[in-house]
């Protein structure tokens, strides 16, 4: 929980979106389960070994957050201080 709450503001920044503290959250929480499906697939696909440890983990929860939070910003650019 405490991961995908960093990964969610994190990505937050990187996009330069904030929704909030709690949307950042979830933001990151669900990232962490899309990301570690995404590493899933590309290990399934390309053969490329991601690993299990705490790196991966932080790494799957920040790159599923990131795509969650280019599309919140994209579809729900009307909330948040972040948004333009």
């Amino acid at each position: 929980m405490a991961l995908g709450l960093i990964a969610g503001i994190v990505a937050g920044r990187v996009v330069g979106h904030s929704p909030g503290i709690v949307i950042q959250m979830i933001i990151g929480v669900l990232g962490a389960f899309l990301g570690r499906w995404l590493l899933s697939r590309v290990h399934d696909q390309l053969g490329i070994d991601t690993g299990g440890g705490v790196i991966s983990l932080a790494f799957a929860a920040f790159l599923g957050a990131l795509v969650l939070m280019v599309v919140a910003r994209a579809f729900g650019g009307g909330f948040g201080r972040g948004s333009s």
